[in-house]
């Protein structure tokens, strides 16, 4: 249970500051990974919460927010979108681990399933210190 409480403290700091520092594209990615990962806990629990059944509506969430991040991602200048659209793709593979994978334990997929999340919100953490950092030296003062 600190678990929960460590990932949303962290979360929701994260967000936060690329929220109000962050430049388009992050807040954008930003959002997209706190919808999905709201929507992914909220159809997780109506769903029955077993990892062991495929929940469809988790992979409409994880495949529409691949889809967006993907999208910024061959649109930007940036490289930070490629890991974080990449990391994404995971999500979205679930569905298969859980139709191949019938003796894999609930947990595991689970983690499998929310992994990724951690390594994003660090990608999209250092993205935006990177970005205040470039208008500190672009500004005159």
């Amino acid at each position: 249970m600190p678990w929960y409480w460590i990932f949303t403290t962290l979360a929701w700091s994260v967000t936060i500051f690329v929220t109000v520092r962050g430049e388009r594209d992050a807040r954008i990615a930003m959002w997209t990974l706190v919808a999905g990962s709201l929507l992914t806990a909220v159809f997780f629990v109506l769903g029955g919460k077993d990892w062991l059944r495929i929940h469809w509506m988790i992979f409409a969430v994880d495949g529409t927010a691949f889809l967006i991040l993907l999208r910024i991602a061959v649109h930007s200048k940036r490289i930070w979108p490629m890991p974080v659209a990449a990391l994404q793709f995971f999500p979205v593979l679930t569905p298969a681990v859980v139709a191949y994978g019938g003796s894999l334990e609930s947990y595991a997929i689970g983690v499998t399933q929310a992994l990724p999340i951690y390594a994003q919100y660090t990608i999209l953490l250092v993205a935006t210190v990177r970005h205040q950092l470039r208008l500190r030296t672009q500004t005159p003062n």
